[in-house]
Formats: C-alpha cells, sequence, structure tokens
C-alpha cells in the first residue's frame, strides 16, 4: 500500500488539491491507519493557520437543521405511523397498572360475593380448637383478634407436620 505523504496531507487541510486527489486520499485515510494517525497529526500542525468556526452560528444553523429533520419526519410519518401509533397505545392499556388494580378488585369481589372466603375461614376455624369454645362464649372479640387466633391456630396445626417431616428426611 502506498502511503500518502505529509505534504500532500498539508494540501488537503489547506483545500488545495483537486476534487479527484481529495476522493483519493479521503478514501485512502478511510482503509490506512497510519496515514489517519498522519493526516491527524498534520491538522494539529495546520490548527493555528486554520480558520475559528463562529460557534454560536454553527449551533444555530445546526438547530434549525434540526429543526427541519424533525419536521420531515414527522409530515412522513403522519399519515402510516399514526395508525400504528393508535394501534400500539391501544395494546398497551393491558399493560397499565389500573389495569391490573382494577383486575384484582375485579376478582376479589367474585370471590367474597361467591362465599368462597366464607368457606376459607370456616375450614380455618374447623382447624382451630380454640375456635369451638369462643362460639360458645357470649363475649364480643374484635375481628383482627379473631383472626390472629385462627391463623396462631392454623400454623400450630400445620407446623408439627412439618417437624415430623423434617425427622423423616434425617
Amino acid at each position: 500500500m502506498i502511503h500518502i505523504s505529509e505534504e500532500a496531507w498539508l494540501l488537503y487541510i489547506n483545500d488545495e488539491l483537486s476534487a479527484d486527489e481529495r476522493d483519493r486520499c479521503e478514501d485512502h485515510m478511510k482503509a490506512c491507519d497510519h496515514c489517519l494517525e498522519l493526516y491527524m497529526t498534520c491538522l494539529d500542525k495546520a490548527a493555528e493557520r486554520l480558520p475559528q468556526p463562529d460557534m454560536h452560528t454553527l449551533t444555530e444553523i445546526t438547530m434549525l437543521r434540526w429543526d427541519e429533520h424533525l419536521e420531515q419526519q414527522a409530515d412522513r410519518s403522519h399519515g402510516h405511523d399514526a395508525h400504528l401509533h393508535h394501534s400500539a397505545n391501544r395494546r398497551a392499556w393491558p399493560r397499565h397498572p389500573i389495569f391490573h388494580y382494577a383486575v384484582a378488585a375485579a376478582v376479589t369481589l367474585l370471590l367474597m360475593g361467591s362465599g368462597v372466603f366464607q368457606i376459607f375461614t370456616q375450614q380455618v376455624n374447623a382447624l382451630d380448637p380454640k375456635s369451638h369454645a369462643e362460639a360458645d362464649s357470649v363475649t364480643y372479640r374484635s375481628f383482627s383478634d379473631q383472626l390472629m387466633d385462627k391463623t396462631i391456630g392454623m400454623l400450630a396445626a400445620i407446623q408439627p407436620k412439618q417437624e415430623e417431616r423434617g425427622k423423616r428426611d434425617e
């Protein structure tokens, strides 16, 4: 591979090459790391002589072009992508948390209305021997106290079974 000389890169930087020579240098720079490094070195050497860009004007021009680009994309996508965006929104509502809360509330109401929770509490009462004695007593106890007693009774009934399994596994 024939490398491009430092003098040629300086001419390239100063825009003193013909269009064909510039294209040849650019194509070579894309393929050759050595010449890319040489170009960067020449660019550093010539940096003091190069005109400095007006950053304010450059920023304004860039932002105007960006706005034009966004407007063109919006115009192109207005017809076709608008329909896709609308259909994507329709598919996204089952993923929304409010939908999940509504489903959970509906299932809870359905279970409460069908009596499943009542059957469950009756099964817990059957496991707890204290609940039979409490049913005979006339004193009123809060719901949370009753629920705690039933939970403790259920856990007490389960615990011996788990201990038996642990002894069998040993």
